[in-house]
């Protein structure tokens, strides 16, 4: 058999049946494409867009640097946001699905959640965000600072339903009864309501018979007449009597005495 025939043969039997398949170069606009789109858009939709299979994606990703959508800088995870406030991820879960922290997820089989470090930062130094972590627990040092210089500007701090009782010495399930009826709007809720020390200053406690369960709490403004008698007893040094003899008819000594009990928590220092 001549050996140029063979060799011919050789050659035939090795070319593929169907056609050939031309692999594309890749070009600098499809680097920056996936740059700027594989956080939001994740690698199916970036590969069907380029036209490309989603190994192909993955490979050019690793030859040129490009880093992963869970790895983009100035972007942070759910893992990095429980680390950096201190708090276990089913926190952070539990956030982004009732919306409290602005999360954007990774598509993908993962479903990661990604947010900016600058809202998480933005967040984290809120007053009404601080009932969800504790300042002692976070582990990111410049956060943390951030926030206990934000808490020091704030002049305030939050109470739990106990330590509002005590700080008001009235029962606490009186007063978890009227937070629950929306009578105190400042009040939030983590698991435990919390109220601001500032809103408890507004709130007089009226005692009644049968101890500290029988108490009633009522949240309003000192009225001019309260001034009046704050001032009188306790600047001028008034007697009740005389106060009542001021105050008009429907008043005797017995009820400011009364009302003055009722106010004793009033700061009158300052009047």
């Amino acid at each position: 058999m001549n050996i140029d025939f063979m060799i011919d043969m050789m050659v035939s039997e090795e070319k593929p049946s169907g056609p050939v398949k031309v692999h594309r170069r890749w070009n600098r606009e499809e680097d920056e494409f996936m740059r700027e789109n594989l956080g939001t858009l994740g690698f199916d939709a970036v590969a069907e867009i380029l036209g490309r299979s989603k190994q192909a994606v993955k490979i050019r990703m690793t030859r040129r640097g490009i880093p992963s959508p869970s790895k983009r800088k100035g972007w942070l995870t759910g893992q990095d946001v429980a680390s950096y406030l201190g708090v276990d991820i089913h926190a952070v879960m539990r956030w982004n699905r009732s919306g409290l922290m602005p999360f954007d997820v990774i598509p993908g089989e993962r479903q990661i959640l990604n947010i900016r470090k600058v809202t998480l930062y933005r967040w984290a130094t809120r007053p009404q965000h601080w009932i969800y972590f504790k300042v002692g627990n976070m582990r990111d040092f410049h956060l943390k600072r951030l926030v206990i210089r934000a808490q020091e500007l704030w002049g305030d701090r939050w109470l739990s339903i106990g330590e509002a009782a005590e700080f008001l010495s009235c029962d606490s399930k009186s007063l978890n009864m009227r937070v629950n009826r929306g009578k105190i709007p400042e009040a939030r809720k983590n698991g435990n309501w919390f109220i601001p020390l500032s809103a408890l200053r507004e709130i007089i406690i009226y005692p009644g018979k049968g101890g500290a369960k029988a108490q009633q709490i009522e949240s309003r403004k000192i009225t001019r007449a309260d001034i009046w008698m704050l001032r009188g007893r306790y600047k001028l040094g008034m007697t009740n009597r005389d106060i009542a003899a001021r105050m008009g008819p429907k008043w005797n000594e017995k009820r400011v005495g009364n009302r003055l009990t009722r106010l004793r928590e009033y700061q009158y220092e300052n009047l």
